[in-house]
């Protein structure tokens, strides 16, 4: 049984976590923030990256006092694709791990479980959907999660520095290179974006909180559309010049809602410090594009 853990900032240094997935885009913005704020990190991947732990198995993460699992593959197309054979993997993991004596769990969901619907934000009550493997795999897990006493991040649309090229941010801020017309899949939906520092501070905090088990919104409850997100790029790069061309492509796999996170800053204190304006800024400054 997962409990509470009661951390004192001056004793953070007892205390160990694990992150599973520790070399992912998620990963590599925690681990470093859980060192700098004293804590043990056992960084755990299953690639050969010097300073981390490898393992060819995350049913092989060692018992601490706390765990970090975020060894999910983050791409919904990928997970569709493969359907039921990485699901009853990706179950299976989530059951193993919660059977092992940490002292609590932390796992890492997604706002694809609210559905494609951006008329108003989600609270964590919202009805949850399982439209998709994706979605299906996050649900079964978080019930096992949560049965064993954890508690549950559901993130909305991550982004930033070291994400993937599959990823609506990345395909429009790698056209900025080009002087063309700037294509997106459909210019409509309105998504809620958090960059990827907010995100890992969110993970720190749910880490420090002495609070109850239970389901924790991870986003910025502000919707931006498709467009507006590409015209904001433009706008960054001074490229307002270019033309915005929708292919109003109605099979994007891409989640499109906005989480609200109210509840959440209630119980752990932490509120996303980066506007969508701050947050592209800051990614174009750092990009080598």
């Amino acid at each position: 049984m997962v409990g509470i853990i009661l951390r004192d900032p001056d004793t953070s240094k007892n205390i160990t976590i694990s992150v599973t997935g520790a070399s992912g885009f998620l990963g590599n913005a925690i681990v470093p923030l859980l060192v700098e704020y004293k804590y043990i990190v056992k960084p755990l991947t299953r690639k050969k990256i010097p300073g981390y732990i490898h393992v060819n198995s995350y049913h092989e993460t060692p018992e601490s006092d706390v765990l970090i699992h975020l060894a999910e593959e983050p791409d919904r197309h990928i997970v569709n694709v493969k359907g039921k054979a990485y699901m009853h993997e990706a179950i299976k993991l989530s059951t193993a791990l919660s059977k092992k004596k940490y002292k609590k769990i932390i796992y890492a969901s997604s706002g694809a479980v609210y559905g494609n619907s951006s008329v108003k934000p989600h609270k964590v009550s919202d009805d949850a959907v399982s439209n998709d493997s994706y979605s299906s795999i996050k649900l079964e897990c978080e019930k096992i999660i949560l049965d064993a006493g954890g508690l549950v991040a559901r993130f909305s649309n991550l982004y930033g520095t070291g994400m993937s090229d599959n990823n609506v941010v990345s395909d429009i801020a790698n056209q900025m290179s080009n002087d063309e017309s700037v294509y997106v899949n459909d210019d409509m939906p309105v998504c809620d974006f958090i960059e990827i520092s907010d995100a890992a501070n969110a993970l720190l905090a749910l880490c420090d909180h002495n609070g109850k088990t239970g389901l924790y919104n991870i986003g910025t409850g502000i919707g931006t559309s498709i467009g507006t997100l590409a015209k904001l790029i433009l706008n960054v790069t001074n490229q307002n010049h270019r033309v915005i061309v929708s292919r109003r492509h109605t099979g994007n796999s891409m989640f499109c809602n906005i989480l609200d996170i109210t509840d959440t800053t209630k119980l752990i204190g932490w509120i996303p410090k980066l506007s969508i304006e701050q947050g592209i800024a800051k990614l174009m400054a750092e990009s080598t594009i």
